[in-house]
């Protein structure tokens, strides 16, 4: 049976592979980066930080300028009251490319869709967390907090990680990122952990929809879109792809 390619909607989702990064030295930080960008960079205490930092944007800069057809070093970045940039043209008009983009330990991702507001959230989900349960009082509600400690214990992180990239992203598609208290976000936790189900307020509910994925061994990724259509995502990788 033919599928209506109407009813689908595309999503690039790119994997930068961050590595060690790279040093203030490289021509392209020079070339490619704003000062803005590199006086960011400069204020990370610690050398790897600032290094994954400046190669997290060159690699942004780069993906983005094949989509809207400039210049690496020309793409000028607006962002709302939130920190939730976009991309304008010489004239300010926002271009019909929406993109989020997310990062952890050695890998970033970036989603790209047009004319959708779009969130991803990637995080780490081996990182050791013994603050777990003051962690989840910050970010869930009661029922959540009761939903969850009626799991076994052995799912306990990986379900954590699944409530917290289900939530950030679908508040970095809103555009209010965690300005937006993450408690508010109500989700309903399966009897088993594998279930995570939104619930929202009737203003809220219509349309969403949300992936989990692994893109590497010990991350996870979530992918928050509001469409009706079906979403396909078209994986890429970088620089691989490049």
């Amino acid at each position: 049976m033919s599928v209506d390619k109407s009813k689908i909607l595309p999503v690039d989702v790119w994997t930068v592979d961050v590595g060690s990064g790279v040093s203030f030295c490289d021509s392209e930080v020079n070339n490619i980066l704003s000062r803005e960008e590199v006086g960011r960079a400069r204020r990370f205490r610690f050398e790897k930080d600032a290094r994954r930092f400046l190669y997290r944007r060159l690699a942004l800069r780069k993906i983005l300028s094949r989509y809207f057809c400039q210049r690496a070093e020309k793409l000028v970045f607006r962002s709302n009251e939130n920190g939730k940039p976009w991309v304008v043209n010489d004239r300010e008009i926002s271009i019909s490319w929406k993109f989020n983009f997310s990062h952890s330990g050695d890998i970033a991702m970036l989603a790209l869709v047009r004319d959708h507001e779009v969130g991803i959230d990637v995080e780490y989900s081996c990182k050791p967390l013994p603050d777990l349960y003051e962690v989840l009082e910050v970010v869930c509600s009661r029922m959540e907090f009761e939903q969850f400690c009626g799991l076994p214990e052995s799912r306990h992180q990986e379900v954590f990680y699944k409530i917290w990239t289900t939530k950030e992203a679908y508040l970095k598609a809103l555009g209010t990122g965690l300005s937006r208290e993450p408690d508010t976000v109500h989700l309903k936790i399966g009897r088993t952990g594998d279930d995570v189900e939104l619930i929202f307020d009737n203003s809220e509910k219509i349309g969403w929809q949300f992936i989990s994925f692994v893109p590497r061994q010990d991350y996870l990724t979530t992918l928050a879109l509001r469409s009706d259509s079906k979403i396909e995502i078209n994986p890429c990788s970088f620089p691989d792809s490049f």
